[in-house]
């Protein structure tokens, strides 16, 4: 059995991939791994990568006809490794020297049910960021002009990611994942169900986040351990804001809506009518979304500040199905 399968979608940018993959050759403190390269759908010739997949070792490819989505590619990804120990990461990171991958397989084996990521650097600037807060019901004052929704009236959005700074040193715990590169347990990432019902783009991290807190497992930044993210390229996929808002639905009745098992099968039994035409619709009049805002209201969560105690209230309600929530500062 391979000592680490490390999971890498692309969709269309190749070059970027390639030096992806060179990074982690040149770099790599392990010799048992395996990469296993999930094309998502590209509408450009790979040939340069699949023919550079064939002169080099531990590499397995596999592609989706369509383009399904970057949480799609990885439970490919997962399903097809041979690993225990779980590496998951965008095509647009650089690495260090440091030992990273020794050292992700070392807090993985130590904290088998949570979900890990390294503290992520930039590669043009200074910057280095540590997981991240969640922010529930965003209004238009919290969001920026350029945002694509910013203009209509009473615009407010579920659940939004925001880079965290450090708040301590080590391994400790964070709300969510963020930074594209993450380690976990094979066996953890099946409890979770990864990213089942995910559509394209937008929310990944908080999904799987929110539903590691709710199973009773933690979401951990490793602050010692820094991989770098190459960002401000040109983004290769395409921005569906439809897709963006039915995840934003589909996320908040799944981790928190009275109705998420009736509304799941809603969505797992339509056609893609429901995915590229309904998702407006599901943002506005879904029932559940109507009772998560005036439970998130009620309980005065508007800032990321406040979101680990909003977890801590609603976790009440998950315990009588046998779910529990853990408080960082109980790890």
């Amino acid at each position: 059995m391979k000592q680490l399968s490390i999971i890498i979608p692309f969709h269309n940018d190749v070059d970027t991939l390639l030096g992806t993959i060179n990074s982690i050759y040149d770099t790599i403190d392990i010799d048992n791994f395996e990469i296993v390269v999930i094309n998502d759908g590209s509408s450009v010739d790979v040939k340069k990568a699949v023919d550079y997949f064939k002169t080099v070792p531990n590499i397995r490819y596999a592609e989706h006809f369509v383009n399904l989505g970057v949480g799609q590619a990885f439970d490919t990804g997962v399903r097809i490794a041979e690993s225990d120990n779980l590496i998951i990461m965008g095509s647009d990171i650089r690495f260090d020297n440091n030992g990273w991958a020794s050292r992700m397989i070392s807090v993985v084996d130590k904290q088998p049910t949570s979900i890990i990521c390294t503290a992520c650097g930039s590669t043009t600037t200074n910057t280095v960021y540590y997981g991240a807060d969640i922010m529930f019901l965003v209004n238009n004052d919290d969001i920026t002009e350029r945002h694509p929704r910013k203009h209509i009236k009473e615009y407010r959005s579920i659940l939004e990611g925001k880079w965290r700074q450090r708040t301590g040193r080590g391994v400790y715990a964070v709300p969510s994942i963020m930074g594209a590169f993450y380690g976990v347990k094979k066996a953890w990432y099946k409890k979770v169900r990864g990213f089942e019902l995910h559509y394209k783009w937008g929310v990944l991290e908080p999904y799987i986040s929110l539903k590691t807190w709710l199973l009773g497992g933690s979401i951990l930044v490793d602050t010692d351990n820094i991989t770098y993210h190459i960002f401000n390229r040109s983004p290769q996929r395409h921005t569906d804001w439809n897709a963006l808002a039915y995840n934003q639905c589909m996320v908040a009745n799944v981790v928190f809506g009275k109705f998420g098992k009736k509304y799941v099968q809603y969505l797992s039994e339509s056609n893609t009518t429901a995915y590229n035409n309904g998702s407006e619709m599901m943002m506005e009049k879904m029932e559940s979304i109507a009772q998560l805002t005036n439970y998130l209201n009620d309980h005065n969560v508007a800032t990321p500040a406040q979101l680990e105690e909003a977890m801590i209230e609603l976790s009440i309600h998950y315990k009588k199905r046998g779910c529990t929530y853990k408080h960082p500062s109980s790890l």
